[in-house]
């Protein structure tokens, strides 16, 4: 939750034309209070949903009570390309038209996905390439700028196809299967609870200390498990050195594809 008296002050002090409020791992804000703001200081809504797609509030699907409105839907289903736009406030058909189509008939787009339909071989890909990462690297998931790309074919029919009603659920029960675990091996969880209508990206948690973190993402790659850390930091941010930074080294994040229980752990 945003503090609103700064947020008052900068609208005050600068020429502020949007707020962005973000769906942190699918757990809805508190939308009526971001709403009432905007309208209080005329600002466009954007509402970022990039790790809650099909989740709802009061019945509504997130990522639609915003003027704008993204979610991506691909972080859930590891599909090559897939991101939702929403919006009242213009008219986007012609440019997304206009876009050519993500090439997912690139290797590693086809191995990818490929291994989200099996999962021993995903357990075993993601204990190899986990397995030799330096997680002292605040740019290890740095996130590079990608051209603009329409979705492919490929993408679009498994993500209309998919029963996210289903998958929504199952990723609440694996959000608290791993709260569960997590809880008694000492880690501090960030959310008290998973919303009863969200489809949660992800469990984040804080370990005492950047070793402790780091030693629960070694033990994610021993075991298949991609545990990792958040969030992604540009290299501005890194050099910085704040509270982002901090907040980096102590956090790790449990991945909702998979059970502890049914894992047998």
């Amino acid at each position: 939750m945003p503090d609103w008296q700064v947020l008052e002050s900068i609208v005050a002090s600068s020429s502020c034309h949007a707020l962005v409020m973000v769906h942190y791992f699918g757990q809805p804000q508190n939308i009526e209070q971001f709403r009432k703001f905007c309208s209080r200081y005329s600002l466009l809504l954007v509402e970022d949903n990039a790790h809650g797609y099909s989740g709802r509030f009061e019945g509504r699907r997130l990522g639609t009570f915003g003027d704008v409105g993204i979610s991506s839907p691909r972080k859930f289903l590891g599909t090559p390309s897939g991101g939702v736009l929403h919006g009242e406030v213009f008219t986007s058909s012609e440019f997304v038209e206009a876009l050519e189509p993500f090439p997912a008939c690139r290797p590693r787009s086809i191995l990818k996905m490929g291994a989200n339909f099996c999962r021993p071989v995903r357990r075993l890909l993601r204990g190899w390439t986990d397995r030799n990462k330096d997680w002292s690297d605040p740019l290890l998931y740095q996130e590079l700028v990608q051209p603009d790309y329409g979705i492919d074919r490929l993408s679009r029919w498994r993500i209309e196809s998919a029963n996210w009603q289903i998958i929504a659920m199952r990723r609440r029960g694996n959000w608290m299967a791993w709260a569960e675990f997590a809880r008694s091996r000492g880690l501090m969880l960030i959310f008290d609870d998973v919303h009863h209508e969200s489809c949660p990206w992800a469990m984040p948690v804080y370990a005492v200390s950047q070793a402790e973190r780091n030693f629960w993402l070694e033990w994610g790659a021993r075991n298949g498990i991609s545990l990792f850390p958040w969030p992604s930091l540009p290299e501005h941010i890194v050099e910085l050195n704040g509270d982002a930074i901090s907040r980096w080294k102590r956090m790790v994040c449990f991945p909702l594809d998979m059970n502890p229980n049914e894992l047998g752990l």
